[in-house]
Parts: structure tokens; C-alpha cells; sequence
């Protein structure tokens, strides 16, 4: 955890620069308020601040209006949950708080994307307030089971992780009943960019099992979507995640367009005939970076019958300068997206590093997910001699 040194202008409204400006009520001073701005599929801390006499400030800059997120860590806070924040370059941004239930917190500023957010949190309010509650029971059962050092489980830590289990199940039943008032909410909500946003989310998740259930739904709502709007940038991606095909284990592969970090194009079609091991991957994901060395091993020992494909998730300049910064070879691939991109969704990639193999025939023959030493050569190894 950093705090982020800023040197600021004689007059910040005049610049880039916004301001964060929070109260809590009948809070203890020390608990750390963390700023993150979203970086395609992952999110990057930019700023924070210890709260003092139930105040703190959190500066930095930014060009245009964007969506932020707070959180806090600290005991007693949810720390599972972020409450999403509109800047601008210029804007000072209130919260007020009277508890600890971070997505109850009230939100205002002059900037119009603020209001339709709110507009989405006052729809299902009561249950964000019910998320958070159960998001500083879970904080509360984990600090107290996996806060301590012990080689041997007692019977306190077995409950202890039965309570953090059973939290969990009432978190999930709580989220899904958020999600169901969001998007009933959005079949009148005006169709801002905000809006857009939301449906975006809802839209890259489409094809998951947590949310099949909203599928015809969400379907429904975009037709709400005019010509125009399908047809940004933004639009044409969630098209793509609407109706992008689903791959399982046994399907054959599906390609798409993909860049090198010199802007030409690729597809994974051109290693037809070769065993091809795809990487879903990011910079900011630490297990990902733990992969690299290993990766570039398993690339090696097997590189006349296997072709490696690293598809990174990160933005475009994040991930060609850290591609120059480690010296990282081979097929370095990304689909230059401003959020997770429709092949993430067809290999229904949730969580990072995802490795799917493909064998000569194009035919899908395992999916991985996660990485710990060796995973990779044993992930490999057992199809290829």
C-alpha cells in the first residue's frame, strides 16, 4: 500500500487535477481510503489518505470524466466491496457517511454523470446496505481466521471458515437481488453514459452462470440501444459480448483479430496444425507476472510442436511499454479493447491467468485457471510428449 506524493497547482480547479472530499461520522482516526481508477480489466490504485477527526482528502489528476472507486482498509470496513465515484478535471467530490456501509455513503457533485449513478444506487439502496453489512462480517471472520499463524487448524478456525462460507452464500443471494432492481431500474433509467456503463457490465458477464438467469433481460434491454450507440465503440462491444459464441473443452477454437505491439494483425489461425497454449493474462495480475519465466520455458521446450500465445487485457500503451521494459518474446497479443474483450468472453475468461490448450486439429482439449510453480509444464505435459 503507497500513498501517492502529488505536487499540486496555486489554483487545482484550473488544472487536471479533482478532489475527493469525505466525512464520516463517529469514525476512529487510521483507516486507510484507497482511490482506484480501472485499467481495462484491472484496477490501479492512484491515491490515498488516513482518516483523521473523520476526515480525508484524496487528490489526483485526470483528463476527461471518468468512473473511480473508492475502498477502505480497515477493521470494521467492508473490504470486499468499492464504491464507485465520477471525476472531472476541476471537481471537487463530496461524501458524507454516517456508518461504515461504504456503498451507502452519499455521493455529490455538480458533475451530471454523479447524479445518474446515484440514480442507480438509490434503486437498490437498501440492499447495498445489506452487502455491506455482510461485506465487515466477512472482513471481521477472515481477519480473525487467516489473521493468525497457526501450523495446526483448530476448532475455532474450522467455524471461523464455516461462518466466513455461510456470509458468502447470503453475499451472493444479496448481489444477485441488486443486480435484478438495477436492471429493472434501467428499463426507465435515462439513457445516459452511465447507463451505458452499467449495461456494459451486465452485457461482458452475459454468458457466466451467475448471471444466465438475466439473459433474456439483458437482451431486452438492448434494444433501448440506438443506431448510433451500437455502432461506438463502446456499442459494438457489447454486441460482441451479447452474442459472442461460447467455447467449452471439446469445441473447436475460436479466433478473432488480434495486434502485435507493432499494430499488425494477427489470429490464432496461424499455427493451425500446431498445438497452441493461449494466455490470458495482465501485467497488474501478480500470479500472471510470477508465470513469465515459465511460460517462456514451456515455449521453448515445446516450440516445434507448440506456439504460445500471450493475450494481454491491459491498455495499450500499460502493455507495450511492460513488454519493452521486461524484453518478453514470442507472441505477444492483445485485442486492443477498452474493456474485457469479446475473446475473453467466448473462453469465458473470469479470472486471470486463464491458459487454454488447443490441439493440432483446432479442437479445445483443457482450460486452466490460476498458476502456481510447475502448473504450467504439468498443464502442458500431459498432452504433449
Amino acid at each position: 500500500m503507497f500513498a501517492m506524493a502529488i505536487g499540486f497547482s496555486a489554483n487545482p480547479r484550473q488544472s487536471k487535477y479533482f478532489t475527493v472530499k469525505g466525512t464520516i461520522e463517529n469514525a476512529a482516526d487510521g483507516a486507510v481510503m484507497q482511490l482506484y481508477k480501472q485499467n481495462s480489466n484491472t484496477v490501479e490504485q492512484v491515491a490515498t489518505d488516513t482518516l483523521k477527526n473523520g476526515h480525508f482528502v484524496l487528490q489526483n489528476t485526470v483528463s476527461s470524466v471518468q468512473k473511480y472507486f473508492i475502498s477502505v482498509w480497515s477493521e470494521g470496513y467492508p473490504a470486499s466491496v468499492i464504491l464507485p465515484v465520477w471525476v472531472a478535471p476541476g471537481k471537487t467530490i463530496n461524501i458524507r457517511a454516517k456508518d461504515k456501509l461504504l456503498l451507502a455513503w452519499q455521493v455529490t457533485s455538480d458533475i451530471p454523470e454523479q447524479k445518474y449513478q446515484n440514480g442507480f444506487q438509490m434503486a437498490a439502496y437498501k440492499d447495498l446496505q445489506k452487502c455491506s453489512a455482510l461485506g465487515i462480517k466477512e472482513s471481521y471472520w477472515i481477519n480473525k481466521v487467516y489473521g493468525k499463524e497457526q501450523e495446526t487448524e483448530t476448532a475455532e478456525m474450522k467455524a471461523g471458515r464455516d461462518s466466513i462460507r455461510a456470509v458468502q452464500l447470503l453475499e451472493s443471494a444479496v448481489n444477485h437481488r441488486i443486480d435484478s432492481l438495477k436492471l429493472a431500474y434501467m428499463k426507465m433509467a435515462p439513457m445516459s453514459k452511465v447507463w451505458i456503463l452499467e449495461f456494459s457490465n451486465y452485457a461482458k458477464y452475459i454468458a457466466t452462470p451467475e448471471y444466465h438467469s438475466f439473459q433474456p433481460t439483458v437482451k431486452s434491454l438492448y434494444s433501448r440501444l440506438s443506431s448510433a450507440q451500437k455502432k461506438s465503440s463502446l456499442g459494438q462491444l457489447i454486441t460482441s459480448y451479447i452474442f459472442a459464441p461460447i467455447v467449452k473443452v471439446g469445441d473447436h477454437f475460436v479466433d478473432a483479430t488480434l495486434y502485435d505491439t507493432k499494430g499488425a494483425k494477427h489470429h490464432l489461425a496461424e499455427f493451425a496444425g500446431h498445438y497452441i497454449l493461449i494466455d490470458f493474462w495482465s501485467r497488474y495480475c501478480g500470479p500472471c507476472v510470477a508465470s513469465l519465466p515459465e511460460l517462456a520455458s514451456v515455449a521453448e521446450m515445446y516450440k516445434d510442436k507448440l506456439s504460445v500465445v500471450s493475450i494481454s487485457e491491459d491498455s495499450k500503451d500499460k502493455w507495450t511499454s511492460f513488454i519493452q521494459d521486461r524484453g518478453l518474446k514470442g507472441n505477444q497479443w492483445n485485442q486492443l479493447c477498452s474493456n474485457r474483450a469479446a475473446l475473453s468472453v467466448s473462453y469465458q475468461v473470469n479470472g486471470i491467468p486463464h491458459y487454454v490448450l488447443i490441439d493440432p486439429s483446432g479442437k479445445i482439449l483443457e482450460k486452466m485457471v490460476g498458476y502456481g510453480e510447475g502448473s504450467i509444464k504439468n498443464f502442458v505435459g500431459k498432452y504433449i510428449k
